[in-house]
């Protein structure tokens, strides 16, 4: 697993990705200063154009 072992994966860890994923955005993953940190990435549309071609 490249480094990391699987007990930096707890269950706090899941919980708080699978909460990131049930509302529909993006979990990410970093390592900052040694420790493992979630991001939660969500995109919002400005603008929406339909295209008939």
């Amino acid at each position: 697993m490249s480094g990391m072992s699987m007990a930096i994966f707890n269950a706090e860890v899941i919980e708080a990705i699978t909460r990131i994923l049930k509302k529909g955005n993006s979990a990410e993953l970093k390592k900052e200063n040694g420790k493992l940190v979630v991001v939660e990435i969500e995109r919002k549309v400005k603008t929406k154009t339909s295209i008939n071609g």
